[in-house]
């Protein structure tokens, strides 16, 4: 997103931006989806920014973090140290980590 959306030096093969909210997985086929990674990890190359990836509690991304360290220029992870959020099921806060 950012090479497209900030940097804007790649065009997918579709319109990513919908009302839907769908993700990559839906919109693109695995060849357009590794085009585009591709494209982008280039783009990352060349532009030497340096990349942040802020991890969720329970992201897809934490099984991702070794293809992350692939990427080709300087980067950082961070991860929450402390959670707190409402659950509507048990109608209470629930708070995680320190």
């Amino acid at each position: 997103m950012i090479a497209i959306y900030i940097l804007k030096m790649v065009t997918p093969s579709k319109e990513l931006h919908n009302t839907q909210r769908k993700s990559l997985y839906e919109l693109l086929d695995e060849n357009e989806r590794l085009q585009l990674y591709s494209q982008t990890k280039k783009i990352f190359e060349a532009t030497k920014i340096k990349l942040v990836f802020n991890i969720l509690d329970d992201s897809h991304l934490l099984g991702q973090v070794d293809i992350i360290k692939d990427y080709p220029n300087d980067f950082e992870v961070t991860l929450p140290a402390v959670k707190k959020e409402y659950n509507a099921w048990s109608n209470s806060i629930i708070t995680k980590g320190i």
